[in-house]
């Protein structure tokens, strides 16, 4: 059969998206799967990355030359998706039981990162070797059976490129946003090897119901098509593949640049790394699909090509250019909102995926486009003969492949770390400007004068970032200013191998003295909040420290993942017992980064305790063999890519086979990031791995989950002593916690009290990371809806009196005393809950100058946090600095009222601030509060008063 219906071309098509979509979809998986054994670091990244595209290299050519010589070229492929369904399957089912071979390998070893990098590669390699193979060779061999004569080859070639690709974008978008979410890991896999598996079936068909045995290509021209103008020269055919191989390359190092930058202006979650892999690839398959038609009617071909070089060269500094120095966020922002509008999305994922879609493809599209432009172009020139199209399409993917695995490695080693972000944009940008000038002088047709002629397109780059100033760290994504001076300074920042690392300074103006004052400092990677220094933020993180070691009889060995500002670990060594600390934080820059917050942390790295060690808290757990007494959790914001990892049941059984017997888990909890969903399942999967479970109050915001692998009892007497050590009595006086009531009083619940709570829920697992797809560009730390039903709603389910009774040891202390302690120690539980549903600060209107003023006095005057009376004095220092008749001062003065239980004076301040329209459900629920207690409501006493509604969705 020497030539194939045009539907037979179109049947093949459908094939071939279909098999785009599973490979994408495998691969996100895959990416998925090896973040969790190999840590999410980007060396681990880097690691999959050029394994996957050395197999997908390796394939391409080998097969593709098998292609050539073989005369059964669908039974071929048959073969080969039918193999990517399998292989891809069982290397799905292989990588979550692998924990045991790789703590093995590190033993193995000696415990050398060298050599256990070494060999972690090598694994990689060859488990996604075979897949990754096959997966290479389904273009050269589908083009060579399809094509049968050279005139039509650019389009045909180009065509199953841009099918193809079109269905990886397709399948990069669906993997995270639709099977992932709704299926879970594993059935997506089994889904992706399904289509695989179809796509053999109907390769097979048409080749049961073509008859056809062998492939007979016809050599002769087409002459209704244009030929090339002009011989292709060897100097020509070697420019061309040197150009592709460089264009593999950039692309694959602009990915990781692009990666980078959108994460630090939208936050580093996986939603946004769909996005970008979803329109980079859309762009190419567009791009590819536009020039396929014309790829075998071009008389310059060579000419094209040189101006599609130029044009992706000098589109990528453009569109940033563009981006920075004009209104087109706003455009954009305002499209999204209309799309939302439009189509009434209300779902918080969704909107953010959308906000994410528009900001990515205003920098990410017209360069992808034109990427794909340049590959139907590319193979018209470089395949000479039909005979050798299979070798000559694989030799592109090898070499362009193959390019692209340095160019991921180095992105991320070489650009990003040493050379940075803005600069090895323009690095790039410049490359491909060169092969555009080298395609355009090796034309037959060039002369001297035009090549000269295009040499001042090099200085369009240089001169649109000179004349706008442009500079993609000019602000941080949150930095925030009033006037001037600015309230947040920048006072570091670094380009660092896993993140952009950012220290501001927070302060405070003072109104009298017209000046800045410095009031805390933020750690920030990807303009992402990491932790701080705030009272808030030193409270919560101290206690999981505190807490325990209060607790524990002889704690003696300890970890810490995720170092931050060093308030956990410090807290951690101003215990005598502690002999060994551990710390394990994926980021080199943050530790580097602890003098920044000498302040606070006491220069705690000093300490001959504590060992710090640089590696996923994960990926450390499976390669040590060390148990501890204590082992503390405050992994960064949940939004982030890869931290569900550290939240799943999987994990705590991992932490949990380190503990000793005995020895206690505190894990943080910011549950305010999450729905209801998302926090049922994040607390149901620390419960089912852990035997006893506690719940404490870290800030209103911030919970503490504490797990033991026996029951868990609070001896009054050793808490009493241990905290009653200066060093340990100094830390806790700085985070406002005078005595061991106030320590032990910030218990909410214990895990049989919130068995009736999660009794319908469903653990987090590896399987289902549901986290993940409710974070994305719509909040940056901001509340979730449905983040208050969990706890503000369930005062129901706080822990009972006969509970908290079980579990305090009061066996040391004299009987007559114990009434006394359990009592004072329930008056504070309770008044530390009724303050845990106001949660002041994060609702009211204040403006970021006076919360940052509010931050500052609680340190200034060391008040008790949770004491209304201290609220309602805090407030008074605040009315002074605020502007008269300023909304702030009129609710300083209403809640001023309220603290002090002024009642008749708090009703009319609250209703003058309700006709105003601002926070109306939170401002209604003090004005109720306020008439409840004026008409002597039984249940406005001071034990269990009666508290503000919180906002409702």
């Amino acid at each position: 059969m020497k030539y194939i219906h045009r539907w037979t071309h179109f049947y093949i098509y459908g094939i071939f998206i279909l098999s785009g979509i599973s490979a994408l979809t495998l691969q996100v998986i895959w990416f998925r799967l090896f973040s969790v054994i190999l840590g999410s670091t980007i060396y681990a990244s880097s690691l999959v990355l050029a394994a996957f595209m050395a197999g997908f290299a390796l394939g391409a050519y080998l097969l593709g030359v098998a292609a050539d010589r073989s005369k059964h070229l669908l039974l071929m492929y048959v073969l080969i998706e039918f193999g990517i369904g399998l292989t891809g399957l069982l290397l799905t089912y292989m990588l979550p039981r692998t924990g045991p071979a790789i703590t093995l390998m590190y033993q193995v070893t000696g415990q050398s990162e060298v050599v256990f990098s070494a060999l972690r590669f090598l694994s990689c390699f060859v488990l996604l070797l075979l897949p990754t193979t096959l997966m290479g060779a389904t273009l050269p061999v589908m083009g060579r059976y399809l094509v049968r004569t050279h005139a039509s080859l650019g389009r045909i070639v180009g065509n199953l490129y841009t099918f193809n690709t079109l269905g990886a974008a397709t399948g990069a978008f669906l993997a995270d946003y639709f099977f992932v979410r709704t299926l879970g890991v594993w059935e997506t896999a089994v889904t992706a090897a399904s289509i695989n598996v179809f796509c053999a079936l109907a390769a097979g068909f048409l080749r049961f119901t073509l008859k056809e045995r062998s492939v007979h290509p016809v050599e002769k021209e087409d002459k209704s098509r244009p030929a090339i103008s002009y011989a292709i020269t060897k100097p020509i055919y070697r420019t061309v593949l040197v150009a592709f191989a460089a264009s593999g390359f950039c692309t694959m190092a602009l990915e990781v640049l692009w990666i980078r930058y959108l994460f630090y202006w939208n936050g580093s979650n996986r939603i946004l790394f769909s996005v970008l892999l979803s329109i980079l690839l859309l762009g190419i398959a567009l791009g590819s699909a536009l020039f396929s038609r014309r790829a075998d009617a071009y008389k310059d071909p060579i000419g094209v090509l040189a101006a599609i070089e130029f044009g992706i060269g000098i589109s990528i500094i453009a569109l940033l250019v563009l981006f920075h120095t004009t209104g087109l966020p706003d455009v954009e922002l305002n499209l999204s909102q209309w799309v939302i509008s439009l189509f009434g999305i209300g779902d918080y994922f969704k909107k953010g995926m959308i906000l994410d879609i528009f900001f990515t493809a205003s920098i990410v599209f017209v360069p992808s486009f034109l990427l794909g432009a340049a590959f139907p172009v590319i193979s018209k020139v470089y395949v000479q003969s039909l005979k050798s199209l299979g070798r000559d399409v694989g030799k592109l993917y090898f070499w362009n492949t193959l390019s692209g695995v340095a160019g991921a490695i180095l992105g991320s080693y070489l650009f990003i770390q040493h050379i940075g972000l803005s600069l090895s944009l323009t690095i790039l940008c410049y490359v491909f400007m060169v092969f555009g000038l080298l395609l355009w002088s090796v034309r037959p047709s060039a002369s001297l004068s035009s090549s000269f002629m295009v040499l001042p397109l090099f200085l369009l780059p240089l001169g649109l970032q000179s004349v706008t100033g442009f500079s993609i760290y000019a602000h941080t994504g949150t930095e925030l200013k009033i006037g001037k001076p600015a309230l947040s300074q920048k006072i570091f920042f670094k380009e660092g191998l896993n993140e952009t690392l950012t220290i501001l300074e927070l302060g405070y103006w003072d109104w009298a003295s017209a000046q800045r004052h410095p009031a805390a400092r933020v750690l920030m990677a990807n303009s992402f909040g990491m932790a701080s220094t705030t009272i808030q933020d030193r409270r919560y993180m101290r206690l999981f420290a505190h807490l325990p070691l209060s607790m524990l009889e002889n704690p003696e060995h300890t970890l810490v993942i995720a170092f931050g500002t060093g308030s956990t670990a410090y807290s951690i060594s101003r215990y005598p017992q502690v002999k060994s600390i551990d710390v394990v934080d994926l980021s080199k820059d943050i530790v580097d980064a602890a003098p920044f917050f000498e302040k606070w942390n006491h220069n705690v790295l000093q300490d001959r305790r504590v060992n710090v060690i640089v590696d996923d808290g994960r990926n450390f757990l499976l390669k040590t063999g060390q148990r501890y007494d204590l082992i503390t959790g405050e992994p960064p914001p949940l939004a982030n890519m890869g931290v569900v990892n550290l939240y799943t049941k999987e994990f705590f059984l991992l932490v949990r086979s380190h503990l000793n017997p005995g020895g206690l888990v505190t894990y943080w909890l910011p549950y305010y990031q999450l729905d209801h969903e998302a926090q049922k399942a994040v607390v149901k999967a620390f419960m089912e791995v852990f035997p006893d479970v506690i719940v404490w109050q870290g800030t209103p915001q911030n919970i503490i989950l504490m797990g033991s692998n026996q029951p868990i009892r609070i001896n009054f007497e050793r808490v009493q002593k241990r905290i009653e050590e200066e060093s340990v009595k100094a830390d806790l006086r700085d985070i406002l916690i005078k005595d061991p009531y106030a320590l032990v009083g910030l218990i909410l619940t214990d895990k049989a009290t919130l068995d009736r709570r999660l009794a319908d829920a469903s653990p987090l697992t590896d399987n289902r990371p549901i986290i993940e797809f409710q974070n994305s560009s719509e909040w940056h730390g901001y509340h979730k809806p449905g983040w208050e039903d969990f706890f503000l709603s369930s005062s129901n389910y706080f822990l009972p009196k006969e509970r908290l009774q079980e579990i305090l040891d009061l066996s040391n202390l004299h009987p007559e005393d114990r009434p006394g302690v359990t009592r004072r120690i329930l008056d504070t539980c309770e008044r530390n809950r009724i303050n845990f549903t106001i949660p002041f600060g994060e609702w009211s209107p204040l403006d970021t100058r006076h919360r940052n003023f509010w931050f500052d006095n609680f340190e200034k005057n060391n008040g008790d946090m949770y004491s209304f009376y201290e609220k309602s004095k805090l407030l008074e220092s605040l009315d002074v600095e605020l502007p008269e008749d300023s909304p702030q001062r009129e609710l300083a003065r209403a809640l001023i009222a309220y603290y002090n239980k002024k009642y008749p004076e708090a009703c009319p301040l609250f209703e003058k601030l309700l006709r105003k329209g601002d926070d109306q459900q939170i401002l209604q629920g003090f004005l109720e509060d306020c008439k409840n207690q004026l008409a002597g409501d039984n249940r406005t006493g001071s034990a269990s008063r009666s508290v503000p509604p919180s906002p409702k969705k």
